[in-house]
């Protein structure tokens, strides 16, 4: 006897259309609980259905997810993905006495483009989650970005600001007889080049990681602005 056949639900929603007395596919279930792929843009409880994939979009604002009750979710798994890169935060919640792993704490947070974590119930009045930390490093899901383009200008000595919500690097190179570029961010000199007064042209580099929510500039005594490039 198929297992999997029984579970049925009256109504399922297709973007759109009603599908009456749909059996959910086996590829769809993980210990008899439905897998469906779902994206949330906005705070709310989730429930049973959204077991499975859930894609969490906070461009619109910071979002709290309240997860059910452990002990009525035996084996439930959710795995949680963040795609967008903005600084708006993302916590996934207990409710009731529910907490997480052992330690006691009763959310987890989703910081940055990429950040992937699951939670899985033990049936009682816990959840453990396990995070995929590997995904938010420099470099991954990012790309380079000309910031000197028809559409983007960045320019020497004017400050600007890491609001991607993920660390970005900087790279800026200063061109001519003489130049010396400074990187600042945070306040803090970062990276910086030189070259003596009466060389021939010269290119000089500077480059460093921003994190997310901080300050960053260049300036230069000498020389023009020859690139600018951002890894976001």
């Amino acid at each position: 006897m198929d297992g999997y056949r029984g579970l049925q639900q009256p109504t399922i929603i297709i973007r759109g259309t009603d599908i009456p007395d749909y059996t959910i596919p086996a590829t769809k279930l993980q210990n008899g609980v439905a897998q469906i792929s779902s994206k949330i843009t906005a705070s709310g409880s989730l429930s049973l259905a959204q077991c499975g994939l859930i894609e969490i979009d906070a461009t619109a604002g910071a979002i709290t997810l309240t997860l059910p009750l452990a002990v009525s979710s035996y084996t439930a798994i959710y795995h949680f993905v963040r795609v967008d890169g903005t600084g708006n935060s993302v916590s996934i919640i207990s409710q009731g006495s529910d907490t997480f792993d052992t330690a006691g704490a009763t959310s987890i947070t989703l910081n940055g483009v990429g950040t992937r974590n699951s939670a899985t119930s033990n049936g009682l009045t816990r959840w453990y989650s396990t995070p995929l930390v590997t995904t938010t490093g420099i470099g991954v899901s990012q790309s380079w970005h000309n910031m000197l383009s028809p559409t983007v200008q960045r320019s020497l000595g004017y400050g600007y600001y890491n609001s991607h919500g993920v660390p970005i690097q900087v790279s800026v190179s200063c061109g001519g007889n003489r130049t010396n570029p400074n990187l600042v961010i945070d306040g803090v000199l970062i990276s910086q080049g030189y070259t003596d007064a009466g060389s021939d042209f010269t290119l000089n580099t500077v480059a460093g990681i921003v994190p997310p929510g901080v300050g960053y500039y260049v300036t230069s005594g000498g020389g023009g602005l020859y690139s600018w490039a951002e890894l976001y």
